[in-house]
């Protein structure tokens, strides 16, 4: 569950939707997600545009993204480029490095072409969190 600080501050910042759309539902449900998992519930309540950013990066809104734009070839192309399985999700455009999320263990790591990649793929990915609450909370700001 989205941490209430989390929740909290998304409101302070009108960026909390209490209604779900049905075109967002089917976006995430598209491409793989849980809708009761935290990241379904960050992207079908919390909006500002069509990305959010913060800590010198942008993150899509995801489910703008699928609805309005190619995600779905560019998906596929980011974990070719990463050599990553159908199970990573990317948050972002590979410009400056990628956050992916795992479907299998909900977990997000940011990838980055050379050393950040080569340590991922020997068992030791430099930057993690165990979940995308971790994650977000990580992204805001908020602890």
């Amino acid at each position: 569950m989205l941490s209430l600080d989390l929740v909290d501050y998304f409101k302070d910042n009108s960026w909390w939707f209490d209604d779900i759309s049905e075109d967002y539902k089917n976006a995430l449900i598209s491409i793989g997600l849980n809708l009761n998992d935290d990241i379904s519930k960050f992207y079908l309540h919390v909006e500002d545009g069509a990305t959010f950013y913060n800590r010198n990066q942008e993150i899509y809104q995801l489910c703008w993204f699928v609805i309005n734009t190619d995600y779905s070839l560019m998906a596929v192309e980011a974990r070719n480029i990463f050599n990553l399985s159908d199970d990573y999700i990317p948050l972002n455009d590979m410009s400056n490095g990628t956050y992916f999320y795992n479907l299998k263990d909900e977990s997000v790591v940011f990838l980055e072409l050379g050393e950040s990649l080569i340590s991922f793929h020997n068992g030791k990915p430099e930057w993690k969190w165990t979940d995308f609450n971790s994650f977000i909370t990580w992204y805001f700001e908020r602890y």
